[in-house]
């Protein structure tokens, strides 16, 4: 199953507060890893900076709209 932001936007929709959805959503096929086992947020910023990774935004209905 590949869910997109608009179907996991309104499956949350109903458990958490509404400011804490994401307007930019990005789906990566794995999160890399340091050496200990942590998330390496530097090579995921790397990623979007190179334009790597699509991100999809969210408009105010809902609606995603991709960008990159």
């Amino acid at each position: 199953m590949n869910p997109d932001a608009a179907s996991l936007r309104e499956h949350l929709s109903g458990r958490v507060a509404r400011w804490q959805l994401p307007e930019r959503w990005t789906f990566v096929e794995g999160v890399p890893r340091t050496s200990v086992g942590k998330f390496d947020k530097k090579q995921l910023r790397a990623r979007h900076a190179a334009g790597e990774l699509a991100v999809q935004e969210m408009r105010g209905g809902g609606q995603a709209a991709r960008s990159r």
